[in-house]
């Protein structure tokens, strides 16, 4: 479910979740129908339970479940983490970026999918909450599971927002769908025939006019910067992050801020390429970690936001407009997913290949930056300001069936669609390569020489595409089954 391919086709599978709720179902009722007194479920109305895979220091995640909790109102909230990928850190709790809120939180530190399982179908059990809320990452099965058994009982959303790859629970059997942006809405509605989804948009506190870009190119000096998770931009291709940001320091003077944790291999790799080019490293400025992308995008000056790539970040872009900070997008070749560029203010500037990526860094004046200042702002408070919102309200309304809240519509998307053949096709030689030279690893006879990257192949695309695929579907298959081993003998 990591695999980059097909990106922002596969966003739900109907089959996976229905196996999930088999799970989910077959465990509540074996666990329950040996409780002979068990009281029945009861909802409060007073109380919300907020689920989600983990909550970490780094991305959107935290924040997004902050801002739910606030908009919970009088009800008692508590939050939920399975940990089920166990990814959380030590610091993760206490650098999570949750915000002041109201909630207990309850994290599972123990067992294996089943122990978890078990967990928190005991938790929604004891809270009885009259809303619980979804925010699963792709492969967390345990979620969809725990909460099939409860979408009869109780008012259940799944919030939909691991949503640029496939993901568990789109199609969740009596669950409340919720998209926060216009490409999730319109995909579920239109390509996964979600016919009843709701939106609800993705909402960040004003930090006010002290914190909104008013001067630019300080000392005639040009500051840009990107931030983001390492997934973001260090999946293979064919326009990378590291050397189109060296790109952007030798077509202009000033800096580049990068926040966000980057391994030291490719810091390095770009030092060293920096070098080459007689490019001053200390014009990468480098930044871990931040507790607000906003304050620091002010605290730096930064005059332009270069949307992170191949994969953008929807939060990220809100912040950005919060700050008033123009901002450079890019049109994916591989699916407007990973452009996050929909959400972003009208005529933003924009880039496609890497020509008009140094093009616009060359040319952009004061002027333009100012406008654009302008506008990212105004889109801001328009679409996105939580004090203009009402996200208690709009949640209100969704979880009655009342809410009409539409989002703004898509912009053109033009892919290079040769630049996305060939990066399959690059993928896809991969691919064969690796499994050849597993087999040889293994002491199965190996159909043809280990393979480089386009290089000819005796097998025919049908039987390469049929080999990843198979082997993909049936480890994922497996890895389900083998969740509770009694559910293959019913």
């Amino acid at each position: 479910m990591h695999r980059q391919y097909p990106p922002g086709e596969l966003i739900g599978s109907a089959k996976l979740d229905r196996l999930c709720e088999k799970i989910g179902l077959s465990f509540y009722h074996e666990f329950y129908g040996n409780i002979v007194h068990r009281d029945e479920f009861c909802s409060n109305d007073d109380v919300s339970v907020i689920i989600c895979t983990g909550l970490f220091k780094s991305g959107g995640t935290s924040p997004l479940i902050g801002d739910i909790v606030r908009a919970q109102g009088r009800r008692k909230s508590t939050i939920l983490a399975t940990n089920s990928l166990g990814s959380m850190s030590g610091d993760d709790l206490a650098m999570s970026r949750l915000g002041e809120v109201n909630a207990n939180i309850i994290i599972c530190d123990k067992g294996n999918l089943v122990d978890r399982l078990h967990w928190l179908v005991q938790q929604i059990t004891r809270l009885e909450p009259s809303r619980i809320i979804l925010l699963n990452h792709h492969q967390d099965s345990v979620i969809i599971a725990a909460a099939r058994p409860f979408t009869e009982k109780t008012k259940v959303l799944f919030y939909h927002h691991a949503d640029h790859n496939l993901c568990l629970g789109v199609h969740l059997t009596g669950a409340i769908h919720v998209d926060i942006h216009n490409v999730g809405f319109c995909n579920c509605r239109d390509r996964e025939q979600v016919a009843d989804n709701f939106y609800v948009p993705m909402t960040i506190n004003d930090l006010g006019s002290d914190f909104v870009r008013r001067v630019f190119l300080d000392k005639r000096r040009l500051t840009t910067c990107s931030s983001a998770n390492p997934h973001k931009f260090s999946n293979f291709y064919f326009y990378p992050y590291h050397e189109l940001i060296i790109d952007r320091l030798e077509a202009r003077n000033g800096f580049h801020i990068h926040i966000g944790v980057m391994p030291e291999s490719a810091l390095q790799h770009m030092h060293h390429k920096m070098l080459e080019r007689s490019i001053d490293p200390s014009r990468l400025v480098y930044i871990p970690w931040t507790p607000s992308l906003w304050k620091a995008l002010i605290d730096n000056s930064v005059d332009l936001f270069i949307g992170s790539f191949p994969i953008g970040g929807a939060r990220t872009a809100i912040e950005v407009m919060g700050a008033g900070v123009p901002m450079l997008m890019h049109e994916n070749y591989l699916t407007r997913f990973h452009s996050s560029r929909d959400i972003a203010y009208p005529d933003h500037f924009l880039w496609q290949y890497p020509h008009e990526f140094t093009e616009v860094i060359s040319n952009i004046t004061f002027d333009d930056l100012q406008a654009h200042g302008m506008r990212s702002r105004d889109y801001y408070l328009k679409y996105h300001c939580t004090e203009k919102i009402g996200l208690e309200d709009e949640l209100n309304r969704i979880c009655d069936g009342t809410s009409t809240t539409r989002p703004a519509p898509l912009y053109p998307h033009h892919p290079d669609m040769l630049d996305r053949s060939l990066h399959f096709s690059y993928l896809e030689d991969m691919a064969i390569g690796h499994s050849i030279q597993h087999d040889r690893a293994t002491h199965v006879a190996p159909v043809a020489a280990p393979l480089t990257p386009h290089q000819s192949v005796s097998l025919s695309l049908t039987q390469k595409t049929s080999k990843v695929i198979g082997l993909l579907t049936a480890r994922t298959y497996r890895n389900a089954l083998s969740l509770i081993p009694w559910l293959t003998k019913r």
